[in-house]
């Protein structure tokens, strides 16, 4: 993940998705983010869920998605 040309390294992976992806589906994770440009650590509980699928519209034209909430604490 990158912020403002700051670098943030993860550990492990950030967690957004959990494949295969269906309604209903969720995920947690504890991941430490360690930022580059300091070494200050930051340990975060993650939750994604697919809480289910909507029309987005875009310029491309309109689709079918899955709309997925990712939810944490961060304690630094």
């Amino acid at each position: 993940m990158e912020v403002a040309n700051r670098k943030f390294d993860s550990d492990p992976y950030y967690p957004t998705y959990a494949f295969p992806l269906e309604i209903g589906k969720s995920w947690e994770k504890e991941v430490t983010f360690t930022r580059n440009f300091d070494d200050r650590k930051v340990v975060t509980q993650l939750r994604g869920e697919v809480v289910g699928r909507e029309k987005v519209t875009v310029p491309a034209g309109t689709f079918g998605a899955l709309k997925i909430v990712v939810k944490g604490s961060y304690n630094g």
